[in-house]
C-alpha cells in the first residue's frame, strides 16, 4: 500500500514530530507476502522491499504454532529493521480485509498485531486505507486489478527495476 505522505499532521503528528521523524512506512500487510515502500513526509519514494515467510513446519517438524511465530518473528524483525534506518511520523496501511479462509484471516490478523505493536513501542501513529481507496489514489478507479496499480505505482515513483528484483526473492 502506498499512503500520501504530504499531510501528515493530519493524523496525529505535531510540527516538532516532523522535525525528528521525516519518513511514512507503507504497509501491504500478509503473512505470507508483506511489502513495504519507505517514502519521504512529501511523498518521494526512497525504499520498498517485499518479504516472503514460508511454512516449515513440515520440513522441519514443527507444530503449526511453532511455525507461526516464527514468521511472525521474521515480520517484526523485518519491519523493526526498518525504524532502525528511518525515522517514520506514521505507519500508513492497508486497512484489514476477512478473507473468507479463517485461516488466513487469523494469519492477517496477526500480522497486525505485529504492526500494531511496533506502532505502540515507536508512538507512531498507523493511518488505514481501504484497498479500494489505495486503488482509487493510484488508478482512478476502485476496481482495478494488481497488474494496473503496479503499473500505476512503476510510472509514480520509476520502480519498475527495484520491484521486479524484489519480486524474484
Amino acid at each position: 500500500s502506498e499512503c500520501n505522505c504530504s499531510h501528515f499532521e493530519a493524523y496525529g503528528c505535531s510540527s516538532s514530530d516532523s522535525q525528528m521523524k521525516k519518513h511514512c512506512l507503507s504497509i501491504d500487510p500478509g503473512f505470507a507476502t508483506l511489502v513495504w515502500t519507505v517514502t519521504t513526509i512529501e511523498g518521494d519514494f526512497v525504499d520498498c522491499g517485499v518479504l516472503f515467510t514460508k511454512k516449515e513446519s513440515a520440513k522441519r517438524n514443527l507444530a503449526s504454532v511453532e511455525d507461526n511465530l516464527q514468521r511472525l518473528g521474521e515480520v517484526y524483525d523485518t519491519l523493526f529493521a526498518l525504524t532502525k534506518i528511518y525515522n517514520f511520523s506514521y505507519i500508513c496501511a492497508e486497512s484489514m480485509s476477512f478473507p473468507r479462509n479463517s485461516s488466513a484471516a487469523a494469519k492477517v490478523a496477526m500480522t497486525w498485531g505485529v504492526i500494531l505493536s511496533l506502532s505502540k513501542s515507536l508512538d507512531c501513529p498507523i493511518v488505514q486505507i481501504s484497498p479500494k481507496k489505495v486503488k482509487k489514489h493510484l488508478t482512478n478507479t476502485e476496481t482495478a486489478t494488481k497488474e494496473e496499480v503496479e503499473v500505476a505505482v512503476q510510472k509514480r515513483f520509476s520502480l519498475m527495476e527495484k520491484i521486479l528484483e524484489s519480486k524474484k526473492i
